[in-house]
């Protein structure tokens, strides 16, 4: 049963990243479901103030995208790819820098870099992104990757250092 949850979880993570680019389901909750199928496959802990601190987020992040415009939900494709590679470049050199404790900053620090590179291409002209609407795209839109990007950061790191404990216990 262990390698079923496992199994699960892998194909949550990869549609969770993939509903962050078209959210036809909130991608943070099933980022979150990942956590939990992870959690419960026995090989992965996480405790219940991790546990309770990503569904706050989850719940923070699906309020504000339930509050979204319908029109704006459904830009174009790149302008989401922008955000969600910023945040997942800045969720990997968070966590290469200081493992679990950067990968938050790290993914709003990418995820806002992404957004300015955006806003410097013919499309984020054409988006016509103001100081407003263009903190407004941040919070809805960027808030979901900056969890998303998160959430899966926080899970690869823990299989990584499961991995390297097992391995040195292996080797006792």
């Amino acid at each position: 049963m262990t390698a079923v949850f496992i199994v699960l979880g892998s194909i949550a993570c990869v549609a969770a990243l993939a509903l962050a680019l078209r959210p036809y389901l909130p991608p943070v909750a099933v980022a979150y479901f990942a956590m939990w199928l992870f959690q419960w496959s026995g090989i992965l802990y996480f405790s219940a103030t991790e546990m309770m601190t990503w569904a706050g987020a989850v719940a923070v992040s699906t309020a504000i995208d339930m509050m979204q415009d319908p029109k704006q939900k459904w830009q174009p494709l790149v302008a989401h790819a922008y955000l969600l590679a910023g945040a997942a470049i800045g969720t990997l050199v968070g966590a290469a820098i200081a493992g679990g404790i950067w990968l938050i900053p790290g993914s709003a620090i990418g995820c806002l870099l992404g957004l300015l590179a955006l806003a410097r291409t013919p499309l984020g002209r054409g988006l016509a992104l103001s100081r407003d609407s263009f903190l407004r795209y941040l919070a809805q839109v960027g808030l979901r990757a900056i969890v998303v990007t998160s959430i899966i950061g926080t899970i690869v790191v823990k299989c990584i250092t499961w991995h390297s404990a097992s391995q040195a216990l292996n080797l006792l």
